[in-house]
Parts: structure tokens; sequence; C-alpha cells
């Protein structure tokens, strides 16, 4: 595995210099070989307790791959998304919604069944909104319901009022709200879109997302928001296939930031393991650019 190198202890740390690790995620074009880095990122935090590898979960296959390498803790929390909490013992709607998405990734149409409505984290900002919008398409790919909703076309309808490169109009900032929850916000639901777009090939969400993209690059720094890698798929991609060094900066610093939070939340492990929300992100990022990568997009 791949180490994060950081400087020894006792000398002074550069925030601007990045491991050594963050830096080879951007020197290839694999995007199947991403994939496999940032989930080792991640399971640097859910699989911390050798796990035992088992192909069923109550007598339904489950993503082997996945779940054999996640902690007893970790199983414990994607079977129930709404028992995770993060090290400040705070859990939000977007957090268990990002769970139960990845559960409905990894343990697929007949256990993903047994977690409860998709839709019952509530409360929530537009951000929450949208993530409530993937897992009901999630729920039509795994045949839980034949049809979606008009969810998703008012989703798009909302998305697609401004031409210009702007954050999303769902998420726009009001007098109230500080840049760094902005930020989270514009980032979490700019991730949830991602999922909409690969979901369901749709244009509008598409170019709404290189519009969203495209200013975030010019206006904000990713180190605004809680140093989670909200919306990490985007950048990631765009670096990959487009060639985009920016987004590759952008990028890297998401995943830097995730990798340094942990000093400041008291986990004991030091730089290098991502928080436990982080880590959830991580892992969702890299099912994402495993499942574009496969689709042949």
């Amino acid at each position: 595995m791949d180490q994060a190198i950081y400087p020894k202890s006792g000398s002074s740390y550069n925030p601007f210099r990045q491991p050594r690790t963050i830096k080879m995620l951007f020197n290839d074009r694999d995007l199947e070989l991403q994939a496999d880095r940032i989930e080792r990122l991640a399971l640097q935090a859910l699989g911390e307790v050798g796990a035992e590898a088992v192909g069923e979960v109550g007598g339904h296959e489950v993503e082997r791959g996945i779940w054999a390498e996640l902690s007893d803790e970790s199983r414990g929390v994607l079977l129930s998304p709404g028992t995770f909490s993060d090290e400040c013992g705070d859990s939000r709607p977007t957090d268990r919604l990002l769970i139960r998405h990845v559960a409905m990734r990894v343990l697929g149409e007949g256990r993903a069944g047994d977690l409860g409505s998709a839709f019952d984290a509530e409360g929530g900002g537009p951000d929450a909104a949208i993530w409530r919008v993937v897992l009901e398409l999630e729920a039509v790919r795994l045949g839980r319901v034949e049809v979606e909703s008009e969810a998703l076309p008012l989703v798009e309808s909302l998305l697609s009022v401004s031409t210009t490169d702007e954050p999303m109009a769902s998420v726009a900032q009001s007098a109230a709200t500080t840049i760094e929850v902005w930020t989270e916000t514009e980032l979490c639901g700019l991730h949830a879109l991602w999922w909409c777009y690969a979901l369901r090939s749709s244009s509008v969400l598409g170019d709404r997302i290189d519009r969203a993209k495209r200013w975030l690059l010019q206006n904000i720094q990713p180190d605004n928001a809680t140093n989670r890698p909200w919306a990490l798929p985007v950048f990631l991609i765009a670096a990959a296939e487009e060639q985009d060094g920016d987004s590759a900066l952008f990028a890297g610093q998401l995943i830097h930031n995730a990798l340094m939070n942990t000093l400041g939340l008291g986990r004991g492990t030091g730089a290098g393991v991502p928080d436990r929300l982080s880590a959830w992100i991580l892992l969702d990022t890299a099912m994402a650019i495993r499942f574009w990568a496969r689709a042949g997009r």
C-alpha cells in the first residue's frame, strides 16, 4: 500500500507540501487505478480492524471486495446508517444519506432493501434534497421501484435556469451563511448531482456540473470548507479525462485536507488518516470513479 509521506516528527510542517501518495494520483489517466488508491485511503479509517472475507450478508450476496475490507464497526454503520456520528458526535442528514447510498451500492438489491426507506433521513438543505434524488435513482436501478418520481426533472429545471458559470442555483449563498458552510453545501450538492448525471446521463445535468466546476475553480479554495472531500469525483474525473491541471490541484487539496483533518479531531491517529465522514466520502468517490470508468464514458 502506498504510504503518505510527511515530514518526520519534530520538523516544521509545510501546509503546501502534499504527501507523495496524493501527487501520484494525477500522474496517469487510469481511473481504475485512481479508484483503488482512493479506496485504500478510505479503508485506513473504515478498515482498521481485520475483517473476515465473507461474501454474503443475511443470505444475500454483497460486493465482496469492499465488504471484506470493512471493520466490524464500519459494517454496522453500513447496515444502519442512522447510527453514524462523527468524532464530535454530530450526524447531519447528508451524512446518513451518503452512507445509505454507499450501502445501496455495496449491499445490492437484497440486503439494501432491509435498510428502510431511502428517504427517512429528514431535514437538511438543498444538498440533502439532491442526495434523496440519488437514492431514488439507485432504487430504480436495483428494481425496488419501477419508475422514478418527478424529482429528477424538477432538479434539472431548477439547475438549468442560468447559462453562465456560477454555483448551483439551488444552493445559492444567503446573507446569513458563512463561506465555510456555503462551500461545503455547494460541494456536497455537486457530489450528489454528479451521481444523478452518472445514473441518468442527463445532458442538462452534465452541462450544469461543468459550469459549477469552472466557477468553483476560479473563485473558491477547497480549504474554505470543513476539510471534507465532497465533489471529489467531479474534479478527479476532469483531471484524468481532460488533463485539467486546475481540477487536479483542487482534487489534490481536497484529499490532502481530509487526511490532515484528524489532527484537530482528537482521533489520536495523526495526519494521513481521514476522519470518519471523509472516509465514507472517499469510499463513495472510489465507487463513483470505478462506475464511470467501467461505463466507458
